[in-house]
C-alpha cells in the first residue's frame, strides 16, 4: 500500500472512532468523573496539611483517565469488532490492520487528552491549585510523547485482550497496580528500591514525573531525555504490538476462525 493510501485508511479509521464515541456516551463518562477525583484527592491532602503535593493531586486523575481509557475503552476494540462481525471486513480489507488500530485508538487517546485541561481548570478554579506555565514547551513535548506511549501500550492491550476469553478480569486487575507503578499519586522515587527500579520500565512513571516537574512547582531537569525514555518505551510496546497483531491474525486464518478470534 502506498503512503498516500495509508495516511488515508488511518484517517478513516480515526473519523470512524469519532462517530463512535459521539454515539456512545459511555466512553467519555470519565469527563464526569475527573472533577469528582480531583476534588477528593485535593481535599484528602490539605487535611493532612500537603499543600505541596496539591498539583500532584490535580494531574492524578488526568493520568488514570488516560490509562483508564487505554483499558476499557481502547482495549475492547479489536473484541467489539469481532463481536460485530467487523473483524472479518477490516482483515481482508487493502489496508494495514495494525494502520487500522492506530488511527482507532489514536482518535480515543487524543480525545482523553482534554481531561489534562479539564483537572488543570477545575483545580485552578475551584481550588486555586495553580499550574506553572514557565516550562510549556517541555510539558507540551510531554504530553504528546505520554499520548504516543499510550497509542502502542492501547493496541497491545486490545490485541492481548481478544486473546483472553475473559478480559474484563485484566482490565480491572490493571487498574490501581499501574497506578501504583506509574507513580500517578506518589513519586517512584519514595518507593523502596526495588519497586522503583520496576517503576522505571512503565513508562507512566516517567511521564508523571515530567508532568509535575514541568507543570508543578518543581524543574524538569533533564527534560529532553526523559521524554526519549517515554518514547522509547512507547516503541519497544509498538513492536511487540506488531508483532502480536501479525501472529494472532496468522493463526486466525489457518485455524479459520477469524470471527472466533
Amino acid at each position: 500500500m502506498s503512503a498516500r493510501g495509508a495516511l488515508a485508511g488511518l484517517i478513516g479509521s480515526a473519523r470512524l472512532e469519532a462517530v463512535i464515541l459521539r454515539r456512545s456516551p459511555v466512553d467519555v463518562l470519565f469527563l464526569i468523573t475527573v472533577p469528582l477525583q480531583t476534588m477528593g484527592v485535593i481535599a484528602v491532602l490539605r487535611y493532612a496539611g500537603r499543600p505541596d503535593l496539591e498539583f500532584t493531586a490535580v494531574l492524578a486523575p488526568a493520568l488514570m483517565a488516560l490509562w483508564q481509557n487505554a483499558l476499557f475503552v481502547c482495549g475492547e476494540l479489536v473484541t467489539k469488532d469481532r463481536d460485530n462481525q467487523r473483524l472479518e471486513l477490516l482483515v481482508s480489507s487493502p489496508m494495514s490492520f495494525y494502520g487500522y488500530l492506530c488511527g482507532r485508538v489514536g482518535a480515543v487517546t487524543a480525545f482523553s487528552l482534554v481531561v489534562f485541561a479539564e483537572a488543570i481548570a477545575f483545580g485552578w478554579l475551584a481550588f486555586g491549585v495553580a499550574p506553572s506555565f514557565s516550562q510549556l514547551g517541555p510539558a507540551a513535548v510531554t504530553l504528546v510523547v505520554t499520548a504516543l506511549a499510550t497509542v502502542a501500550t492501547s493496541i497491545l492491550l486490545s490485541i492481548v485482550f481478544v486473546n483472553t476469553r475473559n478480559p474484563h478480569t485484566y482490565q480491572n486487575a490493571l487498574g490501581y497496580p499501574m497506578f501504583i507503578l506509574g507513580g500517578v499519586l506518589v513519586p517512584v522515587s519514595i518507593y523502596p528500591e526495588w519497586l522503583e527500579i520496576a517503576s522505571r520500565f512503565v513508562y507512566l512513571s516517567w511521564a508523571s514525573d515530567l508532568f509535575r516537574d514541568t507543570l508543578g512547582a518543581g524543574t524538569a531537569e533533564d527534560w529532553a531525555p526523559r521524554c526519549a525514555v517515554i518514547l522509547g518505551l512507547g516503541l519497544v510496546t509498538a513492536l511487540l504490538g506488531g508483532v502480536l497483531v501479525r501472529r494472532t491474525l496468522r493463526h486466525a486464518r489457518q485455524e479459520g476462525r477469524l470471527a472466533l478470534t
